[in-house]
């Protein structure tokens, strides 16, 4: 039950509560200043309830209480003018029955199953959405994983190719590779020496030349357990043994008296070459340190360098 004042209703006969205030007022004279000053009211409020016009007061409430302060204030009775601002400026809503109430919340009840009906659609769909969204995207997963890519099988059987940069312990092949310039220029020299046409026994032996051919055709071979002493050939012709050790890496070229190159390549360090052929020998050697040589069993004296290229070329005789 709720009260409201009714700016409608018409005060009895004689005036309404504020107007008796404000006559009180009047005979004790007294202005609505000193009132509203002496209660703490606004101004506006002060005449606002003598003329009984209390829709602008913002509450009944507050309405009572106005009358009760003022009332007392003028020596009235406040209570007396609180009833009768309530028997005639306050109207009164009639009690809802039991019936109408439960009307109401059934209606109420009724109206909210649209609104939960509309919002269950609602997520079915964003959940079809999303099913459907999430489903695409596996199908192209799917699909890319399946494919298979073309792969070139040369390219993919091709070894790789890499590049390997020479190593801090092996040691500079500059000195060497000028020496081996050197002596490819000496080579093509005794070359084309050698190719002059040499005087012809009477009695050529063919095995003996076969022999000589395939000495100069084959490369020197490195021998670990190198047989010390003089070999013949097929036609018996005695062919001396030169043996050279190496130490550090040394150009070596090597002619024999006949003028056939039994040798002219960059010996690595720690190997030996064992060479046949007839003495004396013509010996080259690029970077002549720490190489040993040995003519049929016997050591040979390598000469010191002269010059600063390190280069030495010196015969090797069994005379000597």
């Amino acid at each position: 039950m709720s009260d409201e004042v009714n700016p409608e209703s018409q005060a009895g006969p004689g005036p309404g509560p504020g107007a008796k205030l404000a006559e009180a007022r009047e005979q004790q004279g007294k202005s609505r200043e000193q009132i509203a000053s002496a209660l703490n009211i606004q101004l506006d409020k002060i005449i606002a309830l003598e003329a009984d016009q209390y829709e602008k007061l913002f509450s009944p409430v507050f309405t009572r209480g106005y009358l009760r302060s003022y009332g007392k204030y003028l020596g009235l009775d406040g209570e007396a003018l609180v009833r009768e601002f309530e028997t005639d400026f306050v109207s009164t809503e009639e009690p809802v029955t039991p019936s109408e109430s439960l009307n109401v919340k059934i209606s109420n009840h009724r109206s909210v199953w649209p609104a939960r009906l509309g919002l269950v659609v609602v997520l079915l769909l964003l959940l079809g959405l999303l099913y459907w969204y999430v489903d695409s995207q596996k199908g192209a997963v799917s699909a890319s994983a399946t494919a298979q890519p073309v792969i070139n099988r040369d390219a993919a059987e091709a070894p790789p190719v890499t590049s390997q940069a020479p190593s801090a312990a092996e040691p500079d092949y500059t000195p060497a590779i000028a020496l081996a310039a050197d002596a490819n220029a000496v080579s093509e020299s005794i070359g084309a020496e050698t190719a002059e046409p040499k005087p012809v026994s009477a009695k050529p032996d063919l095995d003996a030349t076969d022999t000589i051919t395939e000495q100069q055709s084959e490369p020197a071979t490195i021998v670990s357990d190198m047989s010390i002493g003089t070999t013949s050939s097929a036609d018996g012709t005695v062919l001396d043994e030169l043996v050279l050790s190496f130490d550090n890496e040394c150009w070596l070229e090597v002619l024999d008296a006949n003028g056939d190159s039994l040798a002219a390549d960059l010996q690595r360090e720690g190997t030996s070459i064992t060479l046949h052929g007839v003495a004396p020998f013509n010996v080259k050697l690029g970077n002549p340190d720490g190489v040993e040589i040995a003519l049929n069993g016997s050591d040979v004296d390598v000469p010191d360098v002269a010059g600063s290229d390190k280069v030495v070329r010196f015969d090797v005789n069994t005379e000597a």
